[in-house]
């Protein structure tokens, strides 16, 4: 199987405020996530 060489990465509901009853519950989930993506490579090319 051939090594793929690039990346990608969807996010589903950007503007999320957690202002709901159970926001409380995302929060671990959330705190994992979010140190992963930001370690993910950018194409920073024009």
């Amino acid at each position: 199987m051939e090594r793929m060489e690039h990346s990608a990465l969807i996010v589903i509901d950007m503007i999320n405020t957690y202002d709901h009853a159970d926001a409380h519950l995302l929060v671990p989930s959330a705190r994992e996530a979010v140190p992963r993506i930001a370690r993910l490579p950018s194409d920073r090319s024009p």
